[in-house]
């Protein structure tokens, strides 16, 4: 017979389970399982983790065409010089300025008015300002060719590290059993995943060169997303249960699960799923399982004691395979520069 349903979060064994992705379908994720979330909680963890991570990851979505579950890719918030003022826009997939549709406001000055685009469009819209706004006096200007995207690039914020552990403790539950959840060893990342309580000895960064730059083990291609378990014995009886999260091939996390798993044996698994194609592997570790060769407490005390640092070599890491990244997709004079 078969283990009962248990929901990892609740632990209530009346709960009616809900179909739940590791990684969240709004970015891509491809991996989905039934047997992990009850429907309530699979609600709130989308609620409270995965809906405040999406809207700080547009970005990326966006440069990268990475479609939701409705086929839609994003636009994002930018602005375009002219005139030695900053007007904000909205930037289409692609990364192109948009050249009609844009009427603006002018921050800092009397009343200035930017009417942006081509043609026909921009004739209508100045017909109706000079009625609404008779006196008006009219400039023509050249379409800016560039602009600057406009975004919060805090690689450790807790969003994105309550994401990380989610995919974590969800991908555990799903290959081991949600009853597992059980063990009190797992409740500070439970707590942090649904509370949000900021906890640095949970989920951080990973900013190892020797593990995610120059085929390191985790040395993940752009746009992939990638989860690894690994489970190594601490005694005859006990053992711990880390991970790292990628997201995008440009954040990496580690994340401590439990350091009192009731274990049989050590194993480890990787999770690779690509969010433009559809692909999904399930690769081997590159090295033996049960051998902690992954320095889990080296990176969780730079976390804890040498945060800039870490936040500092993070964000290094993520422009330049960021914007390697859009080099590849559009073409060397392809702009990849953002105002943070």
């Amino acid at each position: 017979m078969g283990q009962a349903f248990t929901c990892c979060y609740c632990v209530d064994p009346a709960a009616e389970p809900s179909r739940a992705h590791l990684f969240t379908d709004a970015i891509g994720g491809i991996t989905a399982v039934d047997n992990t979330v009850c429907r309530r909680c699979n609600n709130d963890v989308n609620t409270k983790v995965e809906n405040p991570a999406v809207r700080l990851l547009a970005y990326f979505r966006s440069a990268l065409g990475i479609e939701s579950r409705r086929g839609e890719i994003p636009h994002v918030d930018a602005f375009v010089e002219t005139k030695g003022h900053q007007i904000p826009i909205r930037v289409p997939p692609g990364g192109d300025v948009p050249r009609h549709g844009i009427v603006r406001k002018v921050p800092g000055t009397k009343g200035d008015i930017v009417v942006m685009g081509e043609g026909a469009w921009v004739a209508e819209q100045h017909r109706k300002l000079q009625a609404s706004h008779p006196g008006k006096k009219w400039e023509e200007i050249p379409v800016p060719e560039e602009f600057t995207v406009q975004f919060e690039d805090h690689p450790d914020r807790p969003e994105w590290r309550r994401l990380a552990a989610k995919v974590a403790y969800e991908r555990f539950a799903q290959l081991r059993g949600s009853h597992t959840a059980k063990e009190p060893g797992f409740e500070a990342v439970r707590r942090f995943i649904l509370d949000g309580a900021d906890s640095r000895a949970v989920c951080g960064l990973i900013c190892d060169p020797d593990w995610i730059s120059g085929g390191g083990g985790l040395d993940f291609p752009v746009p992939h997303h990638a989860v690894a378990i690994s489970v190594t014995p601490r005694n005859q009886f006990v053992y711990r249960v880390d991970a790292a999260v990628s997201l995008f091939g440009l954040y990496n996390f580690w994340v401590s699960l439990s350091s009192t798993y009731s274990g049989v044996a050590a194993w480890d698994d990787l999770l690779l799923e690509h969010p433009q194609t559809g692909e999904v592997q399930n690769p081997a570790l590159r090295h033996k399982p049960g051998v902690p060769v992954l320095p889990w407490d080296r990176w969780a005390w730079r976390s804890v004691h040498e945060p800039d640092q870490v936040r500092a070599a993070a964000k290094e890491y993520m422009f330049r395979r960021f914007e390697r990244a859009v080099e590849t997709a559009y073409g060397p004079d392809r702009d990849a520069d953002a105002a943070v």
